[in-house]
């Protein structure tokens, strides 16, 4: 399968330029995919993201914790933000340098999925990652599970996974006459509240007591020992007990949060 990708991928001096075009060529033949090169500046990416819809939006280039470098300039954390909002948008991919502060707000912020490098990363390394990456991407599977595929143990990249809570929240308050400029305000304050990473922060924290409850439970040795106890008719450990019982509390009190979230509340 093919993905809709907007992909930026600006002339700077300190990038070579031959190693990045060997990513930005595997990238297009392998996805419906219109690619931002040369002297790329804010309003070259504004006009792309207003004149189509994309489901990723994937950089090659620089980044810091404060945005990603154009050819001469810097696009701001905020515009990345408003951009990755975009109803379409599934994905941002940051094949750049040490982006995880930059990666995490807009991952909360925006409600999307997002790759990104957590340290320096040496040139062949990133094109061979964002090449893996760009064809695992044409199979039928989910965003983590391509990043799994071709990320390594001690992986200079991270995945911030997420589930778009976005559609139903913009629902939900059309349907109780909130109008869209008295949502985004609701929005504000409660970004305020909850820190940098605002109400999508919150669904995020859930989401990763969920995977670690995930992987927690595949844990081969911890099966065997509840198989074993299962067979001897042995209690479980009370500490395992209420160890699980907490996990669950705190994911069901989450989800009431994020519930009263998505309804105005508090």
């Amino acid at each position: 399968m093919q993905r809709k990708i907007l992909l930026i991928a600006p002339d700077i001096p300190s990038l070579p330029r031959l190693r990045t075009d060997a990513e930005v060529s595997t990238i297009q033949r392998n996805h419906d995919t219109r690619l931002l090169s040369g002297v790329v500046r804010s309003e070259d990416v504004t006009a792309a993201i207003t004149e189509d819809d994309y489901q990723i939006i994937w950089f090659v280039t620089h980044g810091t914790a404060d945005g990603v470098r154009l050819t001469d300039e810097d696009l701001s954390v905020e515009a990345l933000i408003q951009y990755a909002k975009s109803d379409t948008v599934e994905a941002v991919i940051f094949n750049t340098c040490e982006s995880e502060p930059l990666a995490l707000r807009v991952s909360g912020e925006a409600a999307v999925n997002v790759i990104c490098t957590i340290a320096l990363v040496d040139n062949g390394d990133a094109v061979r990652l964002g090449s893996l990456l760009a064809v695992k991407l044409t199979e039928d599977i989910d965003y983590r599970d391509a990043y799994d595929a071709v990320s390594s143990g001690s992986s200079l990249y991270r995945f911030y996974g997420i589930h778009s809570t976005r559609s139903a929240y913009r629902n939900t308050a059309s349907s109780i006459g909130v109008s869209i400029s008295l949502e985004d305000d609701v929005k504000e304050l409660k970004a305020a509240v909850f820190g940098h990473y605002g109400v999508g922060g919150l669904v995020q924290e859930t989401a990763k007591i969920k995977d670690n409850l995930a992987e927690l439970l595949k844990f081969k040795p911890l099966l065997i020992s509840i198989e074993a106890m299962q067979k001897t008719n042995t209690s479980i450990p009370v500490y395992v007990f209420y160890g699980v019982l907490l996990l669950v509390a705190l994911s069901i009190a989450a989800l009431f949060i994020i519930i009263a979230l998505g309804r105005g509340g508090v």
